[in-house]
């Protein structure tokens, strides 16, 4: 009936428009008609289709199908619909329809409800006035019928088809109505055939259900089994004397059934107690009525309700209506197993109570039972109800009801109680007195966070009067809940106004923490809240003020909270009637934060001011300070633009201000603005920016165009000075005064630069266009080019022409060329299509690889090198082809202490793949050759050759050697490659230290302070700011195989040995394996002119690069065989003395050297013998040496004995501040003078005369760095 409503609905309205046209511009009309139907039956969530709508302004209308569809699709579809009716009939009050049908009616669920929640429209914003509607007259529908709806299965659960047919007519009091619903897929069949007759006062009513097994009622009531239903509901009698026969049926079998009567003769009780009719009393107009309803419901229950029911249930009801309008109920009672309710009323005409009793029990003897209700299941351990009031004994009434262990849903509560009492004053004005009392003991719930909300003991009253022809009065009520309550007084009126509503409300929670859980919030804090206003419930207006305090609120938001802490309060004043909504102030104002907020809308126009203000930004955004506001205006017409007035914005000491407007009812969106930003003191932006600003900026811009064709015009004009932007390369061109500017317009199909600009103290760029689409002319200048590029000086320039052949910038065409110093040059030319997609560039030219400098840091390079290269495809180095010469480049390691320098050669670029042909000379000399193709495309497959000839690799600390030999290069480079090959170590030597590596002072850990950009650029270059890194170099496998057969030297703390071996690295280049051994071939140790054949000895590399040594030295002194034994890592190696026979280290090293035992040598001897000692285990500093030269106040005094194993003996002291003089001399009689003169802190004169005869003298500049 509703969907066949709907098509009759629209059509009325559609016919109403024009009674007066003709055949003939219905014809014209009819597509302009049925879009115009079709827009205004449409809302958001509603899309109405109409096809073949023919007839709209005669009698007869019909369509070949009707949809109306939501967000998900179309789900009514109505085909092959008629209506034929009297239009003229409308003007006499009746609505006349001969036949309203269709022949197929879809319906494949319900609609989605959340597409037709209101939204947002100014026409929501204007009360609409409320009044009771007026009906027609009659209602005569002749036939109404859909030979096929199909309903789908979300509808009622399954899918089913059935056909519909029936009739309406309402006129002249009588009536008649006729329904006859048939399923078409399945048994089953509704049928309804009512009417009265005003005249006959016979009212007949034939109402009945079947279905079969698995039917639609069982399916949605959930039946056990889902029997087979039947209901008959018949009577056919006149008014004054009607009986009707109800009867409900499960599998044929009667399970419900009972009797309706209304008579105008008043039953009495015969002999039995059986009802009987006495003698009539209809002359005074009185009607009784009486229900008898029995039966055993419990089949169509679960087990779990029968008990409820038990075996039967009934329901008696005996009244009596007078004439005048009073009215009795001698006896209501319902009955089951568990629950029986026994009450009686008497009303007067006015439908004011003269009596009224009522007792009602729910037992289950101790048990829970379940109740029939739908939803989760509900059970109770009891209830129990009772009210009395009796105007023949006094005014007083009195109520109360329990309910005992109530369980719903994770819901328990141990005891819940409501008792009332008042007083009913049937003397004019009549009134009705109430005070109700609640409460709840132990609620709890499954839900920990529901349960702490809403408190364990819950109570509340409530005091009301009605008072006859005013409105209902809502004296007090008051809920409480622990330390939350809710006050509130109020007046609700009647249907006639629209239920007219006012009060006050108030709310208040001493601690918000209890309701954090179930709002998923960090709340805490106190609030309270008053409401108060008036308005109307059906009509919409509303007059409401809104107060609300507040103290240590927080919502769980870190950047709020600070600014909601303080003690807060808010106002809020609106008022909604048939002029549109007012928000009279929304006003919040705390220590903190202070916002104000007015603005009104209607139908046709709105506005809304706001002016907001932060004390301190920080407390929102901690990486930024100072204050913050933000003012302005918003304003809207009907038809017109979105204005934005006046807008300013401040934060940190800048300002914006920006004006504009923008029409959203226009499908272009048209829109234009102008925006003005001011940053004196771009510093207090670094933290939030992430970089270390620095400077003031000014930037102007306006434009126009609308929004959704983006075309329009644009302006923009910037201004900087001092700037810096935390990128060392940038700040070098934008240092001193920046001046930029862009004036654009863009036409749709062509885009027009009338200028872009840019300039600097050292850079400027220059591009300006003439009419949409021609060329643009670019000319950019760069002051020095070592700004960019370290090493290479002078000026750069560029210029050239860039075509936009389309207005997305889709098809541009490149001329650019570009010189620099040392024989810079580039020349780009070509097409960029598809929005860089797609690329046919050309470029050649000439660039300084220092230009890389600040990608690679620490390492650089140097040098030049040519190209001549083309890009076709997409933008991937597969597209690339040409080739790259190379010469006299160089490149420095510093973290590896080697360089490549004199590098030369070309890269071939083809078929996604580079052949690189590469020849460098080391820093330290040799060779290194790199030949072989690297492909273009992941995973970057290399076959590369490595030849490298007496390339030398040193340490200054622990070694030197000349390595030859070749590798390659096989495989992805992005992991799995393996390095391979054999290489030949040359002449190799690997130093001992004087001392342990490892105990060399280091500076000490210093804290950089307030350091500029350049300086902090420099240590990360230097190394001294770890960057961390996620990502981890491709490992590359090895198997590389290194021969040394002879000529590895190990020298040092006396050592001079040769060695040779094989060695061998393997692991990836993430975890270098090297493992091998080398063993002595000859070697000597020389302590203090004593010279020492080794024995023994070995380098062995176990895993790292730090070896392992172990070399013996033996000889005989004093009737005693000494052995020196060096071993331990390269880096930290260990000196051990011993003998036979054994004796203590002192004991042995002064055997070796003066062929005596310790307690024979002599002074200078003993002196001589800890200086051998410290030369040996590398602790040469302090000791014997040290207290001799401070008793003789030297500023020098040393003997050490050189390779040859000579003595000699050195004494230096300051003759004067800046004369210092030093003697040497030796165990072979040489002796020398050296003289040094300090003319100034950077120009020394020094001189030298020896026994040999050789004199100097010479002039040294100094100067530290």
């Amino acid at each position: 009936m509703r969907i066949l409503l709907i098509i009759s609905l629209f059509t009325l309205w559609a016919s109403g428009l024009s009674a007066q046209d003709t055949d003939a511009d219905t014809a014209r009309d009819r597509g302009l008609l049925q879009a115009f139907i079709e827009d205004n039956l449409s809302q958001a969530g509603r899309d109405v289709r109409i096809t073949g709508f023919q007839g709209a302004l005669s009698s007869e209308a019909s369509l070949d199908e009707l949809t109306i569809a939501d967000s998900e699709g179309v789900w009514l579809t109505l085909r092959d619909v008629t209506l034929e009716w009297t239009r003229s009939a409308l003007l006499r009050g009746r609505l006349e329809v001969n036949q309203l049908t269709a022949q197929e009616i879809i319906l494949e669920r319900q609609p989605n409800t959340e597409a037709s929640e209101p939204r947002l429209d100014p026409e929501n914003a204007v009360a609409k006035p409320f009044a009771l509607p007026d009906l027609p007259v009659s209602v005569n529908i002749g036939e109404i019928s859909a030979a096929r709806v199909e309903l789908g299965a979300p509808v009622l659960g399954e899918a089913v088809t059935l056909s519909l047919d029936g009739s309406l007519s309402l006129e002249g009091g009588d009536g008649a109505a006729r329904l006859a619903v048939e399923r078409l897929d399945d048994e089953g069949m509704l049928t309804l055939d009512a009417g009265y007759s005003n005249e006959t006062r016979v009212l007949a009513l034939d109402v009945e259900l079947r279905e079969g097994p698995g039917g639609i009622v069982s399916g949605m009531l959930n039946m056990p089994d889902r029997p087979a239903l039947g209901l008959t509901l018949r009577g056919e009698d006149p008014i004054e004397d009607y009986e009707a026969r109800l009867a409900l049926l499960r599998n044929d079998i009667p399970r419900l059934t009972g009797v309706v009567r209304v008579t105008g003769e008043k039953p009495t009780k015969d002999a039995e107690g059986n009802d009987s009719r006495g003698p009539a009393t209809t002359d005074d107009g009185a009607r009784w009525f009486e229900a008898r309803l029995g039966g055993d419901l419990r089949p169509f229950f679960t087990n779990e309700l029968r008990g409820f029911f038990g075996a039967r249930s009934r329901v008696v009801l005996d009244g009596q209506r007078n004439a005048d309008g009073a009215m009795m109920i001698d006896r209501l009672t319902l009955s089951t197993e568990q629950l029986r309710l026994d009450g009686s009323l008497e009303l007067d005409p006015q439908g004011w109570p003269l009596s009224l009793s009522l007792d009602g029990e729910l037992d289950a003897d101790g048990a829970l039972v379940r109740l029939p209700m739908s939803g989760p299941p509900t059970r109770l351990a009891g209830a129990r109800i009772s009210a009395r009031y009796n105007a023949d004994e006094g005014q007083g009434w009195q109520a109360n009801a329990t309910i005992d262990d109530l369980q719903r849903d994770g819901m328990r509560i141990a005891q819940a109680r409501l008792e009332g009492s008042g007083q009913i004053i049937l003397d004019a004005p009549r009134t009705l007195d109430a005070l109700l009392d609640f409460s709840v003991e132990d609620f709890s719930h499954d839900d920990p966070a529901l349960a702490e909300a809403v408190g364990p003991a819950p109570e509340g009253d409530v005091r009301l009067r009605l008072r006859e022809g005013e409105p209902l009065r809502v004296e007090r009520l008051r809920i409480t809940s622990g330390d939350a309550t809710l006050d509130a007084r109020g007046e609700l009126d009647g249907l006639a106004e629209g239920f007219p509503v006012s009060g006050k409300a108030t709310i208040a929670a001493a601690d918000l923490a209890r309701f954090a859980a179930v709002t998923g919030r960090d709340l805490a804090g106190e609030a309270r809240a008053s409401l108060s206003g008036d308005g109307t419930i059906l009509g919409g207006s509303f007059d409401l003020s809104l107060e609300a305090r507040t103290d240590g609120l927080a919502v769980g938001e870190p950047r709020l909270d600070p600014v909601l802490s303080p003690p807060t309060s808010l106002r809020v004043v609106a008022r909604r009637d048939e002029d549109g909504t007012v928000l009279d102030r929304l006003q919040l104002d705390n220590d903190e934060v202070k916002a104000d907020i007015s603005g009104r809308l209607d139908a046709q126009s709105g506005t809304l001011d706001l002016a907001v203000s932060l004390r301190e930004a920080a407390l929102i955004e901690p990486r930024i300070s100072g204050p913050a506001k933000v003012n302005g205006g918003l304003g809207w017409t009907a038809g017109g633009a979105l204005t934005f007035r006046d807008i300013i914005a401040e934060l940190a000491g800048a300002e914006l201000r920006a004006t504009g407007q923008i029409t959203p009812e226009d499908e272009a969106l048209p829109a234009a603005g102008r925006i003005a930003l001011t940053a004196p003191d771009l510093s207090r932006f670094s933290a939030l920016a992430g970089r270390t600003l620095a400077g003031e900026v000014a930037l102007r811009g306006e434009g126009d165009g609308t929004l959704r064709e983006a075309t329009g015009r644009l302006d923009v004009e910037l201004e900087g000075r001092g700037l810096r932007s935390g990128m060392p390369e940038l700040d070098r061109l934008i240092a001193g005064q920046l001046d930029a500017a862009l004036r654009a317009t863009r036409e749709p199909g062509q885009v027009a630069l009338d200028l872009l600009s840019l300039k600097s103290g050292r850079v400027s760029l220059i591009a300006k266009g003439g009419a949409a689409g021609a060329p643009i002319n670019l000319t950019a200048r760069l002051d020095d080019l070592g700004l960019l590029a370290p090493g290479v000086s002078g000026p750069a320039e560029a210029s050239g022409q860039i075509t936009l052949r389309d207005d997305m910038g889709r098809d541009i065409g490149v001329n650019l060329s570009a010189t620099g110093p040392g024989g810079t040059s580039a020349r780009i030319t070509g097409d960029i299509r598809d929005l860089g997609e797609r690329l046919s560039l050309n470029a050649s030219g000439a660039v300084p690889l220092a230009l890389a400098n600040s990608f690679i840091a620490p390492r650089s390079v140097a040098g030049t090198a040519r190209y001549d290269l083309s890009v076709n495809g997409p933008p991937a180095l597969s597209s690339l082809s040409g080739k790259i010469d190379l010469s006299g480049a160089r490149i420095a390691l510093p973290t590896f202490n080697a360089a490549l320098t004199d590098i030369g050669g070309g890269i071939s670029l083809s078929g996604s793949q580079a052949q690189l042909d590469l020849r460098a000379t080391g820093g330290e000399g040799g060779e290194i050759i790199l030949r072989g193709p690297i492909g273009l495309t992941p995973p970057y497959p290399a076959d590369l050759a490595v030849v490298l000839a007496a390339l030398v690799q040193s340490d200054p600390d622990l070694y030197r050697t000349a390595v030859g030999g070749r590798l390659s290069v096989a495989g992805p480079l992005t992991g799995g490659a393996q390095v391979s090959g054999d290489l030949v170590l040359g002449p190799t030597e690997i130093r001992i230290p004087s001392s342990d590596i490892a105990n060399v002072g280091l500076l000490p850990q210093i804290r950089h302070r307030n350091d500029s950009p350049e300086v902090i650029e420099t240590r990360r270059r230097a190394g001294l700011i770890r960057e961390e890194s996620t990502a981890e170099a491709p490992a590359l496998g090895l198997d590389i195989t290194v021969s040394a057969p002879n000529r590895i030297f190990v020298r040092g703390r006396g050592l001079d040995a040769e060695l040779g071996g094989n060695l061998t690295l393997r692991g990836t280049t993430n975890d270098v394996i090297p493992s091998g051994t080398f063993a002595l071939q000859r070697g000597r140790l020389d302590i203090l002119g004593r010279r020492l054949e080794l024995t023994e000895g070995l380098i062995d590399l176990r895993g790292a690069f730090d070896p392992y040594l172990r070399f013996v030295a033996q000889t005989e002194a004093d009737d005693t065989s000494v052995n020196v034994i060096i071993e331990g890592l390269a880096s930290a190696p260990e000196i051990i003395f011993t003998s036979t026979p054994e004796l203590p280290q002192e004991e042995v090293v002064s055997r070796l050297l003066f062929g005596r035992d310790i307690n024979n040598i002599s002074p200078f001897q003993a002196a001589q013998l800890a200086a051998a000692v410290a030369t040996l285990t590398g602790q040469l500093d302090g000791g014997f040496m040290t207290e001799l030269r401070n008793t003789l106040g030297l500023s020098d005094l040393d003997v050490t004995t050189n390779a040859e194993g000579t003595t000699e003996f050195t004494a230096g002291a300051y003759i004067s501040k800046n004369v210092y003089s030093e003697v040497t001399a030796d165990s072979e009689g040489n002796q020398r003078i050296d003289l040094n003169l300090d003319v100034s802190d950077n120009v020394t004169v020094r001189g030298s005369v020896g026994t040999d005869g050789n004199t100097g003298l010479g002039v040294f500049y100094e100067r530290d760095y």
